[in-house]
């Protein structure tokens, strides 16, 4: 993963103190009077943006290293990673509360109790999937054992009480992506064998008993992320590759699920490989009403690493987003799409800039459709220049760096039911309180969302302007998850008089 230097304030939000002057306030007999400013004239129609979830988090448990993956079926969500001990939101580490839990745990989304699920994995979990009909779900990573039974890098529960089940095979290496349909388990990762027989990186197990089937994809680096349907006989894969099936193909591709031959994938999306340190490639992928959606990481000055949406059924590019700032992790919902990056540069979205010192926001939200076309120079090597792109939405959680694996992100994972965002990672503070590892954000319906917070700063300042009017100033704040804010100056001694000004974040 891509690293960068560690900045403890680095999940700050962005904002200057800038001086907000209503017009000039006549005295009347009711009160102050306000002359409102001429609205805008828009260049473009206006595109009717969704609403994301609210930035405020929920109780919600606590871990003490790090959540690589999460699933949620319905009110519970399922979490895997490298941890050992869990405990309810607030407690600090070592406080009362905290239980066993070795890298998987479970948790009601909305009560935030940790419930008895504990299969106690040896070694770190890095995935896990439900079946189609979501009556059983797969857990894979770097495990030899569960609870005591050996269970080389897969293993399957029964979701009705969270039992081990037989599903039993051998693998040589780690398992870094599951997907599941009716009748077979498909594994990617970093092996070269599987029940014995070779296979690099991806494979096809039978449900029923394991067995590994013929299904062979030559890729040749790591995979990170895997669809498969039982309604299409395209399988996708994505990861560190540069050749699919011996053809060049970077990062990103379809094969077809029985003969495993490559099928039509369009787009040319990510740059190809340059050396080790200047490459991009996709970490995360998700399916949703026909479209793929991409999570990826680079490593060099300028290399993508953001997100991107394609048609599964041809590859077509979508839409690009060239955020600067490797993305762990995606999830749909709605019509938004959130991930967990550390990004530091969204020109290319008409979001915010580069700023020295580099500020890192590392929860974001954008449409899951295009608004526009990126007019920013593209990323190294990219074969890919003004392109469609979303909307990025106000909707940003402060998260600070997690130290627990050495590579400076916050967020590593993502997945939600449609009424609420649950987010694991490896961040101790959230919205400057301690948090660590979880978070559960509900839609704003939910929650009584929070207003910016007040500070001495914002108190307004009078000047007498020697005409009989006055002027009223102070400077603008910021919100995590609303970009237009409405300012209310109240004059004491006629407390029903208002005054409503507007402004930006």
């Amino acid at each position: 993963m891509k690293k960068a230097d560690p900045h403890e304030g680095g999940n700050r939000p962005a904002f200057k103190m800038l001086l907000a002057t209503l017009s000039t306030f006549a005295m009347v007999a009711f009160g102050l009077v306000a002359i409102p400013a001429p609205a805008a004239t828009a260049e473009e129609p206006e595109v009717e943006l969704p609403q994301t979830v609210s930035a405020d988090f929920i109780n919600t448990p606590q871990l003490n290293g790090v959540a690589w993956d999460l699933r949620v079926r319905g009110d519970v969500a399922y979490v895997v990673g490298s941890f050992t001990r869990v405990r309810p939101s607030g407690v600090a580490a070592g406080g009362s509360g905290e239980i066993v839990r070795n890298n998987a745990m479970a948790f009601n989304i909305s009560t935030g109790k940790i419930l008895d699920w504990n299969p106690n994995f040896n070694a770190p979990v890095l995935d896990i999937e439900f079946s189609p009909d979501g009556q059983m779900f797969y857990a894979a990573g770097q495990f030899s054992a569960v609870s005591g039974q050996a269970r080389s890098k897969v293993a399957a529960f029964n979701t009705s009480n969270g039992s081990l089940t037989s599903f039993n095979a051998s693998v040589g290496g780690s398992v870094e992506t599951v997907a599941v349909t009716n009748d077979s388990v498909y594994i990617g990762g970093s092996f070269n064998s599987v029940a014995g027989q070779s296979r690099t990186n991806v494979a096809k197990l039978s449900r029923s008993n394991a067995s590994l089937q013929p299904w062979a994809p030559a890729v040749d680096d790591i995979v990170q992320g895997l669809i498969a349907t039982d309604s299409s006989n395209r399988v996708i894969i994505g990861g560190r590759f540069q050749t699919l099936n011996g053809q060049p193909r970077v990062g990103i591709g379809a094969v077809d699920r029985d003969s495993a031959q490559s099928l039509t994938w369009n787009a040319d999306i990510l740059p190809p490989r340059i050396s080790e340190n200047q490459r991009s490639w996709v970490v995360d992928l998700k399916l949703e009403d026909g479209v793929v959606y991409a999570a990826n990481n680079g490593i060099g000055s300028h290399w993508f690493d953001g997100r991107f949406a394609a048609s599964f059924e041809t590859g077509d590019l979508i839409w690009l987003d060239n955020c600067y700032g490797s993305t762990s992790s995606i999830s749909v919902m709605g019509d938004v799409l959130y991930s967990t990056p550390h990004a530091h540069d969204c020109t290319s979205v008409n979001g915010f800039p580069e700023e020295n010192p580099q500020i890192w926001k590392r929860g974001l939200a954008e449409t899951t459709f295009a608004t526009g076309t990126d007019q920013t120079a593209p990323s190294s090597n990219s074969p890919v220049s003004n392109q469609p792109i979303p909307t990025l939405l106000h909707w940003y959680p402060s998260l600070n760096t997690g130290f627990y694996t050495g590579q400076y992100q916050g967020g590593w994972s993502l997945d939600n039911n449609g009424d609420y965002l649950v987010m694991g990672g490896e961040f101790t503070r959230l919205n400057n309180q301690n948090q660590q590892g979880l978070a559960v954000f509900p839609m704003r319906s939910e929650t009584n969302n929070r207003r910016p917070e007040y500070t001495a700063d914002l108190k307004p300042t009078v000047m007498n302007q020697g005409d009989g009017t006055v002027r009223v100033a102070w400077p603008t704040t910021w919100d995590y998850d609303d970009e237009t804010l409405t300012y209310e100056v109240l004059r004491e001694s006629l407390s029903a008089q208002r005054i409503f000004g507007n402004s930006g974040p």
